[in-house]
């Protein structure tokens, strides 16, 4: 269900480059960071203004680290659409939680096409707070599995009452873990100190006919 993999990076090195382009870092409802577009939390003309601005500047930082994502996946950038980002949380986030969902973001990409293909999604955990970093999970919930009208009822959480055990999975700093978006899911809030942060690159990967996209 959850793949864990090693591409043995340097993940101090790349908290460095993320921490040094704080100018690019967008607030996010006053909880969290991002650096990159994200099209599950961007309108469309956000979106497009914020990854023509991003974009050069996380490849000529991040290059090295998408070409390890590009081997792993066999999948390749595009110009059009945003590069894997970043998460970024500090003690702003305490009290609160986030959203419980599945990942369909290639729905609202802007070159979107029903033929879309092979939904992955991945995170790698770059900085953990004393309290731990991981994922919340309810894997006997599984979009893939559902008919028409109860993936539109848990999708917009009219069944979130419904939801059973939860699983916790817990982060090892460095590693990429990697599923398909379809079990319902959650960042899980440990807490942060004063001082901490959580930060992790985000990122999904869809397939279109023979060729393979990473974006945030």
């Amino acid at each position: 269900m959850i793949d864990v993999v090693d591409l043995g990076i340097d993940y101090e090195r790349i908290c460095q480059k993320v921490r040094s382009n704080k100018q690019y870092w967008t607030d996010r409802f006053g909880i969290f960071y991002t650096f990159g577009a994200s099209v599950y939390i961007d309108d469309q003309k956000e979106y497009t203004q914020y990854k023509n601005t991003v974009n050069d500047v996380l490849y000529n930082e991040f290059n090295d680290l998408y070409l390890k994502l590009s081997d792993y996946f066999g999948a390749e950038l595009n110009s059009d659409i945003a590069y894997p980002g970043f998460h970024i949380f500090n003690e702003y986030s305490n009290d609160t939680n986030a959203s419980i969902h599945f990942d369909t973001p290639y729905l609202r990409l802007p070159n979107y096409k029903l033929s879309f293909s092979n939904p992955q999604s991945f995170t790698i955990l770059l900085k953990k707070p004393k309290s731990g970093a991981g994922l919340n999970i309810w894997d006997k919930i599984n979009l893939n599995k559902m008919n028409l009208s109860d993936q539109k009822e848990y999708v917009n959480n009219k069944k979130i009452k419904d939801l059973g055990d939860v699983k916790y999975i817990e982060y090892d700093l460095g590693k990429m873990y990697i599923h398909s978006g379809s079990v319902l899911h959650q960042i899980a809030n440990k807490g942060i100190g004063i001082d901490e942060e959580r930060i992790t690159m985000q990122g999904h990967i869809i397939q279109d006919g023979n060729k393979k996209y990473m974006y945030f």
